[in-house]
C-alpha cells in the first residue's frame, strides 16, 4: 500500500541527500503526470507500520517486497534507517517537510510572478534581472515550459545564463540535437535544428 508517510519521508531525505531542489519536497498528495491525475490519499495519514497493524488486525492479506530491505540502493538505505525511528521522531521530520514546503510555496509564487512578466514581454531577456536570487529557477521555468519535459542539468542552466549575458546576439545556445535558442531583437527564440 503506497504511498504513505514513510514514502513521503524517504523521498524527502533522498532529495535532501542528493541535493535536489524540487518545487516541493517529499511527495504531493495530488499531482498530474502525463495528463493523469494522481491522488495519494494515505500520504499524510499513516506510517507503514500503522497500515500493517491495521491489515493484521482485520486479517487483510498483504505482501512485502523483501528487496526493499536490501541496502543496495540509496533509497533502501534511507528506508532501513527510517525503520529504526519511532513515529514521534518521524513526526518531527514531517513537520520539517511542511515548513520547507511552506517556504518553497512563497518562493514559487515569486518565481511564477517574474516568469509571467517575462512571458508577457515575449521573453525579452533585457527585462530580466540576471542577478536575482531566483534567476536559475526563472530560467528553468522558461526552458521547462517552452521546451517540454526535457532534462536540464545545473551546468546546462549555467551555460544558458552565460548565453543570455553574452553580448553576441547572433550566437545560439544548443539545448540538444534538435533544439536551440537564439537571441533576436532582445528576445529569446526557440528554433528546431535542421538535420542535413
Amino acid at each position: 500500500m503506497a504511498h504513505h508517510k514513510d514514502d513521503l519521508l524517504e523521498t524527502y531525505l533522498f532529495q535532501k541527500q542528493s541535493k535536489r531542489k524540487p518545487r516541493n519536497v517529499g511527495i504531493s498528495i495530488l499531482n498530474n503526470i502525463l495528463g493523469m491525475k494522481i491522488f495519494r490519499p494515505m500520504i499524510n495519514l499513516w506510517y507503514k507500520d500503522e497500515i500493517l497493524e491495521f491489515c493484521k488486525n482485520f486479517q487483510i492479506p498483504y505482501a512485502i517486497d523483501c528487496t526493499n530491505l536490501l541496502p543496495i540502493y540509496t533509497r533502501n538505505k534511507i528506508r532501513i534507517e527510517l525503520a529504526k525511528c519511532k513515529n514521534n521522531q518521524k513526526d518531527c521530520l514531517i513537520n520539517e517537510i511542511h515548513q520547507v514546503n511552506k517556504d518553497l510555496s512563497k518562493k514559487n509564487q515569486i518565481v511564477e510572478s517574474i516568469y509571467l512578466d517575462f512571458e508577457k514581454s515575449n521573453f525579452n531577456y533585457k527585462k530580466l534581472d540576471l542577478n536575482h536570487c531566483y534567476i536559475n529557477e526563472i530560467l528553468f521555468e522558461y526552458l521547462h515550459r517552452n521546451l517540454g519535459d526535457i532534462k536540464i542539468s545545473k551546468n546546462k542552466l549555467i551555460g544558458f545564463k552565460k548565453f543570455i549575458l553574452s553580448q553576441k546576439n547572433f550566437k545560439s545556445f544548443i539545448i540538444n540535437k534538435n533544439l536551440a535558442i537564439f537571441k533576436k531583437n532582445k528576445l529569446l527564440k526557440i528554433i528546431k535544428i535542421d538535420k542535413k
